[in-house]
């Protein structure tokens, strides 16, 4: 291996995370599309108003739009048992595109990512873990 192999992360991972961002894509989408129709406003006026929503400001509204206009109570449990599940999905995304990732040398289907944060009181933290393939398949099934 180069010198610069830390640079590029093994291809297992390279494809996992390009399917996991592909995936959490389409239900982004798919989300907006339900919060569309069960809006009823005009495709124009629906795109300038949920175009300013965050990923997370879409599932609220998804769920708020569930429960103000369905009766049906498997509709309503499906709900209440998904969104948690789209949340942990959001907060694994933020977590992978907002860490540096590292190749790991010693293996072909995992890398390191880097997570640092502002802390108002401890200063700059900083957290070192494994990113494996079946971490993030997981996070597509």
């Amino acid at each position: 291996m180069d010198d610069n192999s830390l640079a590029h992360l093994p291809e297992a991972i390279e494809k996992a995370v390009g399917r996991f961002i592909a995936d959490f894509s389409i239900l982004e989408g798919w989300l907006g599309e339900i919060v569309l129709e069960m809006s009823g406003l005009k495709i124009a006026a629906a795109a300038i108003f949920f175009s300013q929503l965050t990923f997370r400001g879409l599932v609220k509204t998804y769920g708020a739009f569930i429960h103000e206009y369905s009766n049906d109570t498997e509709i309503l449990h499906l709900c209440d048992s998904t969104l948690p599940k789209i949340e942990r999905i959001n907060d694994f995304r933020n977590r992978l595109v907002h860490s540096q990732l590292f190749g790991d040398l010693k293996k072909r289907d995992s890398a390191f990512w880097m997570q640092t944060k502002a802390h108002q009181k401890k200063g700059v933290i900083s957290s070192i873990s494994d990113l494996t393939k079946a971490e993030i398949a997981k996070q597509c099934d």
